[in-house]
């Protein structure tokens, strides 16, 4: 994978070939092209979200607060399963039923409830979950696989702007620099089209295929050894 955004935003500048340098690309993550490619992986990852997995201690209640899966985000992150009682020395992990687990939002904040299950002090339930991916300066959790499609992704983005900022510039009068910048908007928007299509095709193809993963204590074979689907479908709250 990429080791940050400094080398998405490499690959977004080759694709704009923005050569008037309307685009500030400082190594900045609040420059024109972070910020176009910060707003891809926006979009990116409501399809592709980072796969975590949380180990957590048992209190001998039944509500969690999310606070205790590291990395989740309330409205975007969801729970997709939960393994309890969870022992690592268990070939077969025990997923509890879809109605036996949900989020519940009390006064309080957002929690993960068990319906049956009361988790003792002494056990732990593990609770694979989605969570929103890393991209900064210093690293990023989307896979190698997805790092083309997030580039034709950026570099849209950053073609938008580029066609807002020429059309921008083209007055009333007909002179051969309005007619230029008038055809380069075009071309941006037309650059911008054309890049969402390649982005949208390497993410429906072996291109980009697959969800960057964070484990805890545990390998991601590990789905199969119950069922299937528990990582294709959402939870719904009690």
């Amino acid at each position: 994978m990429a080791a940050n955004i400094g080398e998405i935003r490499g690959k977004v500048s080759t694709r704009i070939k923005d050569i008037d340098g309307r685009l500030t690309i400082t190594p900045d993550v609040t420059c024109d092209v972070d910020r176009a490619i910060l707003s891809a992986k926006e979009q990116y990852e409501k399809i592709r979200p980072r796969e975590r997995v949380a180990k957590v201690a048992g209190t001998g209640g039944f509500d969690y607060a999310v606070s205790s899966l590291p990395g989740f985000v309330d409205g975007f992150s969801v729970v997709r399963a939960v393994a309890y009682p969870y022992l690592t020395t268990d070939q077969i992990l025990p997923w509890l039923e879809d109605d036996e687990f949900g989020l519940v939002r009390l006064d309080t904040g957002l929690v993960l409830r068990f319906a049956l299950a009361r988790p003792a002090s002494t056990e732990f339930f593990l609770a694979p979950y989605t969570a929103q991916h890393t991209l900064d300066a210093s690293s990023s959790t989307v896979p190698a696989s997805d790092d083309e499609a997030l580039s034709d992704l950026g570099a849209a983005f950053a073609c938008d702007q580029l066609a807002a900022l020429y059309a921008k510039d083209v007055d009333s009068s007909i002179s051969a620099d309005a007619v230029d910048r008038r055809t380069k908007s075009d071309n941006y928007r037309s650059m911008a089209a054309s890049l969402r299509k390649s982005y949208a095709a390497k993410v429906q193809t072996e291109d980009a295929q697959g969800a960057a993963v964070a484990m805890a204590e545990i390998d991601r074979s590990f789905k199969n050894q119950h069922r299937t689907d528990y990582l294709l479908h959402g939870r719904k709250a009690f």
